[in-house]
């Protein structure tokens, strides 16, 4: 019994001192575990900034100006491939795990597969001769439909650019997180959907190789982020620089072309009244700061002269007497010049090359002391909109556009504002032929560029030239304008056949037509216009006139109407790519070199919003990762390159019958799709964002108290009658700031005041 005993308790003692020596090991594992992920947290950060500089070394060295589009395709892929970063993982795993080859006419598609992730499917040189001609999404914007001979030859670029194009959608997919892609399952039978996206991409592979043969540019972007600064709000503008009369005046319309319009002659209503007295828009006295600011005009002496001289002759500028200028607390109201860069040269007297200067007045002491007159800057109008045209597979779009020459130099203020419009550098009499005794200042007559009315203004000018009826008009119908204010100028079928749109000093005009692409030479509108123009001796640009054509350039798109394409054009698109290579290529890119890269791809990401996410940290890192900004933002920058392709809008695009409803907000998120239309839906069919113009557009103004969601509107706008103004109020709620208790869609006229009421 002893032994037994103590048998039994050494066999305790040995299984406790198991149990111990597991415990012990255990807890040294994950000690060591434990150590391991803290060593990982550390190193691997260090590790990816080692492996990203390394990469950027070797991809700095490489020539890329001089190359063609599909010689920078294929060095992108090669390059993505052995790079360190997110994108260059979900590259190598989609070369290894999602690439495969699958035959014509393959009849094992799989039903019901999501869409993405795309598999990495190549079409044959032979498949791609039928996709280009039979397809429906083919553009006769390519060369390859008619001569297919050139696929073979440029086979491989096509590939890469393919194997961009999947790449970035992927990615994108994914979230940056390659991991999900992983998981994924890698049976390969591909929907009939990813089937047919794949085929669109082949097309707009050759499509983009086909818009862009070009070689990349040799830009020196150290010199060109030289002449910009950051302005205080983050925004990147050119440098100002010193006036010469040279440089001036070789961007200055001829003296026959400046002052002509008086603005008055094309004002009414309460605008022709504050044109003839400033005093309506300007400031109490009471709310105007103690000292007024002060503005430089930047020009030596002897050039401000001769600058003086110019202006006055031509008629822009006039004489204001020293004791015509507006005094506050003993301080006069005046203003500054300064000149940017057009970007374009000119060869001076001295047989150098030099850079035109843009005559800007720096009216920061005039616009702190008045109300911004509004006028008709809601009514600017912005390329996205024509996404609503949507062609059939027969219509094109025919384009008419006119370009004012110098329009801000050509419509005259009357007097009064001359001395709101002073700058600060008096002048003797006799540089103007009067007394040397007394001295003068220069006083604006035309609209200055720098006034913060100045765009309503010319807007509203515009506008009014074209609607005025014939012979001193265009007669333009106010139904088919297309603006961003108010619905698309639709029929009653919700279709867009005939639209215009005024931008400033741009007016163009667009009509869809159908059947064989016969350019049928400007519309009667346009021809109405033109002759206005004459009537009032007003100038346009000839170079970038458009008389009834396919083919044309406006509002910073390029536009194929018989392909129904927009795109930004080869200039932009290869800018965009050199800039995006210059920053890849940066040690430590600049604050200043990023937004304007940043603001260059932004621009281009307008054709195409749904790449936006693309830009996910990049204002993050901009504003407030100072350190190793190349790592961070290395794969924004490959998946725009990967992405350009696609950047453009297809007019052409079928719609999707599947009807969906979401709601997102930072509380949740839902989304619900329809299985049929009921005959209430078949009624309200177009009648969303597509109203039929007509009645109301420039006549009926809509006053709303406690509006909420603007039902007001909201029902005029089924009635078909639109609203040129609406003043709504919101009802306060606990989950409203503020600031936004309280809000106008546009600035309105106090009948009882007579002052231009600021907009709240």
């Amino acid at each position: 019994m002893v032994v037994a005993a103590k048998g039994g308790m050494e066999g305790q003692g040995t299984e406790r001192q198991a149990q111990e020596a597991g415990s012990l090991q255990a807890g040294t594992a994950q000690v060591l575990d434990d150590q391991k992920a803290k060593e990982e947290k550390f190193l691997g950060p260090l590790l990816g900034l080692l492996a990203h500089y390394g990469w950027r070394t070797e991809f700095s060295r490489i020539a890329f100006a001089g190359m063609s589009v599909g010689e920078l395709g294929m060095t992108l892929k090669e390059q993505i491939l052995v790079s360190p970063s997110k994108i260059g993982n979900v590259a190598r795993l989609i070369a290894e795990r999602f690439s495969q080859q699958i035959q014509r006419g393959a009849t094992n598609l799989a039903a019901g597969k999501n869409l993405v992730p795309l598999p990495l499917y190549y079409l044959s040189a032979e498949d791609m001769d039928i996709a280009l001609s039979s397809h429906p999404a083919a553009r006769k914007v390519s060369d390859f439909g008619k001569d297919r001979k050139r696929v073979k030859p440029l086979y491989s670029h096509i590939k890469a650019w393919v194997f961009l194009i999947i790449l970035a959608i992927n990615y994108m997919h994914t979230g940056t997180a390659y991991t999900s892609l992983s998981e994924c399952s890698t049976e390969f039978s591909p929907s009939e959907a990813q089937l047919e996206s794949i085929t669109r991409i082949h097309l707009a592979a050759c499509d983009w190789l086909h818009l862009c043969p070009s070689r990349l540019p040799d830009i020196d972007w150290d010199k060109e982020m030289a002449g910009r600064r950051l302005h205080y709000d983050g925004e990147v503008v050119a440098k100002a620089e010193d006036l010469t009369w040279e440089k001036v005046e070789a961007g200055l319309p001829p003296i026959d072309l400046t002052a002509k319009v008086p603005a008055i002659a094309l004002a009414e209503g309460d605008l022709l009244e504050i044109l003839k007295d400033p005093e309506k828009v300007a400031k109490p006295r009471s709310q105007w700061p103690d000292k007024l600011r002060k503005a430089k005009v930047r020009a030596n002496d002897k050039e401000w002269e001769l600058l003086a001289k110019g202006l006055h002759v031509r008629g822009i500028c006039g004489l204001v007497e020293e004791d015509e200028l507006i005094m506050h607390h003993g301080d006069p109201l005046l203003s500054g010049a300064f000149g940017v860069s057009k970007g374009k040269q000119f060869t001076n007297s001295s047989g150098e090359k030099v850079d035109i200067l843009r005559l800007i007045i720096n009216l920061i002491p005039a616009n702190e002391l008045q109300e911004m007159v509004v006028a008709d800057i809601l009514t600017l109008p912005h390329f996205s909109l024509w996404s609503g045209l949507e062609l059939l597979e027969e219509e094109w779009v025919c384009w008419d556009a006119e370009d004012l020459k110098c329009a801000f130099y050509l419509f005259v203020l009357p007097d009064a504002w001359k001395r709101w419009f002073a700058l600060g550098r008096p002048l003797r009499g006799t540089v103007f032929g009067k007394p040397a005794n007394k001295r003068y200042y220069l006083g604006v007559r035309v609209i200055p560029m720098g006034w913060q009315s100045a765009s309503g203004l010319c807007q509203y000018i515009q506008r009014r030239l074209q609607k005025m009826a014939p012979p001193i008009g265009g007669g333009f119908p106010a139904s088919k304008e297309l603006r961003k204010d108010l619905p698309l100028p639709s029929d009653e079928w919700g279709r867009v056949y005939h639209f215009y749109q005024t931008y400033l000093d741009n007016i163009d005009e667009g009509r869809v037509l159908k059947g064989v692409c016969k350019e049928p030479g400007p519309s009667p509108l346009h021809r109405a216009l033109s002759a206005a123009f004459k009537a009032w001796q007003i100038t346009t640009n000839s170079s970038k006139a458009i008389n009834g054509a396919s083919e044309g350039a406006t509002l910073g798109a390029e536009t194929l109407g018989h392909a129904g394409l927009v795109w930004p054009g080869e200039d932009k698109c290869l800018k965009a790519i050199s800039c995006a290579l210059w920053c890849l290529c940066q040690e430590k890119p600049t604050k200043k070199s990023l937004a304007s890269g940043g603001g260059l791809w932004l621009f281009l990401l307008q054709f195409r919003r749904c790449f936006m996410p693309l830009l996910c940290r990049f204002w993050t890192v901009l504003e407030f990762w100072p350190e190793h900004r190349s790592f961070y933002l290395a794969d924004e920058f490959l998946s725009l390159l990967c992405a350009i392709p696609l950047l453009r809008m297809d007019l052409r695009l079928s719609c999707d019958s599947l009807t969906t409803c979401s709601d997102a907000s930072e509380w949740g998120a839902g989304v619900c799709y329809a299985t049929t239309i009921t005959e209430q839906g078949r009624d309200a069919l177009g009648g969303f964002s597509r109203q039929v113009g007509g009645p109301g557009r420039d006549e009926v103004g809509l006053i709303e108290l406690f509006g909420g969601i603007g039902g007001g509107r909201r029902a005029l706008e089924i009635l078909g009658v639109g609203c040129q103004r609406s003043i709504s109020t919101l009802r306060t709620t606990r989950r409203l700031p503020g600031w936004c208790m309280r809000h106008t869609q546009t600035r309105f006229t106090c009948r009882t005041s007579g002052r231009w009421m600021p907009r709240c």
